[in-house]
Order: C-alpha cells, then structure tokens, then sequence
C-alpha cells in the first residue's frame, strides 16, 4: 500500500469515527430533548424552593401560620366550636396537592355540611417527613392552645423511622455503597450535566443503583420498612412509645 492509499484508508476511517460520534451523540440529545418533555415537573415551579418569596412545593404555593403548620392561624376557640387536631406525615401535610384537596379540608367541608353548621373546624399539624416521636412533641406542646375535641393521627409506612435527617430507604448497606460508589456517580452526573444532559444523567444513576440494589449490593425499601417494623427493633418500640404517649396525652385531656 502507497502513501496515497494510506491516507485515503485513515481518512476514511477518521471520518467513520467522526460520523458515529456525531450520531451518538444526536441519539443522546435526542433522547435528552423525549426526556425533557416527558418530565412533568417542567411546567411547575421548583419543588421546595422559593420564587417571589412565596416557597413552592410540587408546584403548590406554601403559606404556614405562626406556629409553622401549613394550616389557618388558630384563632381562640369560639364557644359550640367542634376542634378536631390532625397529626401528621407528608399525606397530611399534603405534599403535592392544594389546601383544599387534603383529606383535612375534606372533612371539615363534609362535616359542616352534612350537619349543616360552620361550627366544625379540623386544624392540620402535619409535618412532611414527620415521625411519629414528632407528632407526639407536637401534640404536647400545642394541645393547650388548640383545645381540641377529637384528636387524629394519620400515618405511614416509613413514619416508625426516628431520624428525619435520614431517606426512607437508609440502610447500613446503602451507606457503605454511597460512601464507596456515590463520588462517582456523583461525578458521572455532574459531567453529563454540563453538556447539557442532566436527565440523561439522572436516568443513568438510578440506572446504575438499580442494577446494584437488584445484585444485592443493598436491601431494597420494603426489607428496610420490615427492619424497622421488626418488635425488637428501636424503631418500632420508639413508634409505639410515642402512640402510647398521644393517647396518654388524649386520656389525661379527657378526650
């Protein structure tokens, strides 16, 4: 072979590499554009941040009274008022939807309206990502002032956990892999990121976590619930701790 067929044959092949990157990377930002348009959060304000000083949650405008709740100010208790007092998660606090599409709104509305009275007020204290410990401080530090008649407690799968600090699905395992593997997959997403595919990015750690969770490199969300929900666990005798103490808290107030 010449020199002239020489440098025919490596441009060819440098132009064949040239033509598979661009397409790669036309599939990739083509793929990033479908993701981008998929995504249903691109048509609500940011989640948990603030815009003209009013915070957001899932698109939700945020407005908390003076003692922090996501409720109307409570006023002293006018004289015939039925109180109802609603403890708390997420599902209470009403991560993702409107005031008035919570079950709290709900009942009050049905409540005075089946009986025919405005004298029915149910009063949200629910806090998002609240464990049921919390939920018992709330209730003894504002059981005076609320004076309740009736005292709810919504909860759910993830509410025996004590640490707030901490996901749901935190476990041992889960730590060790993040402290060994997180840098990387930190770093894959950011560098996806700047240029520009950050949902590709996102898409291909959960990718990688999910490969790892279903190798068995941690347990899954439902076998750390279980852990927790375990009788001989200090989650579980923590949560049970704190129910007893709402319904002591109840007994002693007469209700």
């Amino acid at each position: 072979m010449n020199c002239r067929q020489a440098l025919r044959w490596a441009t060819i092949r440098l132009l064949s590499a040239l033509l598979v990157t661009a397409m790669l990377a036309a599939v990739l930002y083509i793929a990033e554009f479908c993701f981008w348009l998929a995504d249903p959060q691109r048509r609500l304000p940011p989640s948990n941040q603030h815009i003209d000083k009013v915070r957001y949650s899932w698109g939700q405008p945020i407005h908390l009274n003076r003692f922090g709740f996501r409720s109307r100010e409570l006023q002293p208790k006018p004289p015939g008022t039925f109180r109802i007092m609603v403890l708390g998660d997420s599902m209470t606090w009403g991560a993702g939807i409107a005031v008035e599409q919570r079950y709290t709104d709900i009942l009050e509305r049905l409540l005075n309206a089946d009986f025919q009275t405005d004298k029915f007020e149910v009063h949200n204290f629910g806090v998002s990502g609240g464990p049921m410990i919390l939920h018992a401080r709330i209730l003894e530090w504002h059981i005076g002032i609320v004076q309740p008649d009736l005292i709810i407690v919504g909860f759910c799968y993830n509410d025996a956990d004590m640490d707030m600090k901490k996901p749901g699905d935190w476990s041992p395992e889960k730590q060790r892999f993040d402290d060994i593997y997180g840098p990387c997959l930190e770093s894959v997403r950011g560098y996806l990121t700047s240029l520009h595919l950050a949902h590709i990015g996102v898409r291909t750690e959960k990718t990688i976590r999910r490969i790892a969770e279903a190798c068995g490199a941690y347990p899954d969300w439902i076998t750390v619930i279980d852990r927790t929900y375990d009788p001989n666990s200090t989650q579980w005798r923590t949560f049970v701790g704190a129910l007893e103490t709402i319904k002591q808290i109840s007994d002693d107030s007469g209700l």
